[in-house]
């Protein structure tokens, strides 16, 4: 806030930087689960509709699962962020 930013805005930031990094790590881990159960379950044939489709269900579930934890979770901390007024952040650094 001491730069500019709205109360609205701190939360959003800091709710968009939680987010990049729940999809920055579920990426990559989305992979190597995809890959894992391609191997394990099929033995290297393919995959059927119906397996791939619960394959999506979870992986879109487990996101927005993820995903309201962090923003539950992240909405505390930038509650007290909001609150604060200027010139304490300024004297803290």
């Amino acid at each position: 806030m001491a730069m500019g930013a709205t109360r609205k805005g701190i939360f959003w930031q800091l709710v968009k930087e939680g987010l990049a990094l729940l999809t920055i790590a579920f990426i990559p881990s989305a992979v190597i689960f995809a890959n894992l159960l391609y191997m394990e379950v099929t033995q290297g044939s393919e995959i059927p509709p119906d397996m791939a489709s619960r394959l999506l269900f979870g992986f879109v579930f487990s996101y927005a699962v993820m995903a309201a934890m962090i923003v539950v979770g992240i909405s505390f901390p930038s509650y007290r962020a909001m609150r604060m007024h200027p010139a304490d952040a300024l004297r803290q650094e």
